[in-house]
């Protein structure tokens, strides 16, 4: 089987976005996994790997603060979703952080490991958040996530530039 060079890279990057997947600590979890597997075959297609982990992180992220060292994530961010743009804080990311650099493996040190972190955590938010950002505000809300569970909480900011923020994300086994 023939495969160009864009065939081959879609292939690599699915490959590796699936091995991050399956063998990840977070992203096991697969909440956002499918949507976020289909548009990486998309974007694949048409741009390199380093293009493509820089393509999936924009559409999610801004407002984006310094990284903490050792991986891609942002110390703070705003993310944009279904219900909203939710602003997270860097007391909710440290705990997101630890579940990146535990992982001990590259692919939770890179922008597409982080991409895929913060794809879960928009996930998160759209689950947690179906009735609204008001209906949930300041209340600690705990699910399941996989074999997580998770300890979330959206608080009101008012007369800030984003309206909504998350100040606790926890991830326990």
């Amino acid at each position: 089987m023939n495969f160009n060079a864009n065939q081959a890279l879609s292939v690599v990057a699915k490959n590796f976005a699936i091995g991050a997947l399956a063998g990840g600590t977070l992203y096991a979890t697969g909440v956002g996994a499918l949507g976020l597997l289909n548009y990486l075959g998309d974007a694949a297609a048409s741009t390199d790997v380093a293009g493509l982990a820089a393509r999936v992180f924009s559409q999610f992220v801004s407002r984006a603060g310094p990284l903490y060292a050792g991986l891609q994530l942002p110390k703070y961010f705003s993310i944009s979703t279904d219900v909203g743009e939710v602003f997270v804080k860097e007391n909710a990311t440290e705990h997101l952080a630890e579940l990146l650099a535990s992982e001990g493996t590259a692919a939770g040190q890179t922008q597409l490991g982080a991409a895929l972190a913060i794809s879960e955590v928009k996930q998160l938010i759209e689950t947690v958040a179906v009735e609204g950002l008001d209906q949930i505000a300041g209340k600690l809300i705990t699910t399941r996530v996989g074999e997580y569970t998770v300890e979330i909480v959206i608080q009101a900011q008012p007369s800030q530039a984003v309206e909504y923020a998350i100040t606790h994300l926890l991830f326990l086994k």
